[in-house]
């Protein structure tokens, strides 16, 4: 084998290579008949409305920052018990948010916290981001 090829092989194998961020994923879900687009990042484990990020790649609005509000303290704790996603609750008595329902082209459908500045959370990266707190 020539160098070239052993170089390539090694760099492949190397932990930089293979600790390099997990692409994004976006996906689209409908909601009150508009197509939303959402972008999920695997390494941060949330799903976050297009809306926040910038051109540039920089994330901010509302949906962003309530990843650091988001916790379950609080939360009446029977409603935890019965099976709720607790992304929703989060959402209406903790950060103030409204709950909405989006389905994709498939027909799953998710469930996800609604800002004042239009942006959007899905409902398990905020029940994520709360687990400890």
């Amino acid at each position: 084998m020539n160098n070239t090829l052993w170089v390539a092989i090694l760099f492949c194998m190397s932990p930089s290579f293979a600790s390099e961020p997990a692409p994004q994923r976006r996906w689209i879900f409908t909601i009150d008949g508009k197509k939303q687009v959402f972008v999920h990042l695997p390494d941060q484990n949330y799903t976050l409305s297009e809306k926040c990020f910038s051109k540039k790649g920089n994330v901010d609005c509302e949906a962003f920052r309530a990843l650091s509000k988001a916790t379950l303290r609080g939360l009446d704790p029977e409603l935890l018990e019965r099976g709720t996603n607790p992304g929703s609750p989060i959402c209406r008595k903790k950060l103030g948010g409204s709950v909405v329902i989006g389905s994709n082209e498939a027909g799953a459908e998710n469930s996800f916290c609604l800002f004042s500045d239009g942006s959007m959370i899905d409902s398990g990266s905020l029940s994520a981001a709360a687990q400890g707190k």
